[in-house]
């Protein structure tokens, strides 16, 4: 079975386990897989889905650590790191 197959279906047995719940969803929070935000769209559309701010924060550092090569010390926590909204362009 394909991976994005597998995301979709997996999505739409919570759903079915969870019948009425997703009508007071609001939001989801997720990391940032494509094949979970496309199954996202597909199946609950009506709820909002943002990234996580630890992997938006671990994508940045990997990007950053590649182009750079810069060493990222694990004494520095996650905390004292910049949130996706905080980032400025």
């Amino acid at each position: 079975m394909h991976y994005c197959s597998f995301i979709y279906q997996i999505l739409r047995e919570i759903i079915h386990c969870l019948p009425g719940e997703w009508l007071h969803v609001e939001f989801v929070t997720a990391d940032f897989d494509k094949a979970l935000w496309g199954a996202h769209q597909s199946v609950v559309p009506h709820v909002k889905l943002q990234g996580c701010p630890l992997h938006w924060t671990q994508l940045v550092w990997k990007k950053v650590n590649g182009i750079c090569q810069v060493k990222f010390h694990a004494h520095v926590s996650s905390s004292e790191l910049l949130a996706p909204t905080e980032l400025q362009f």
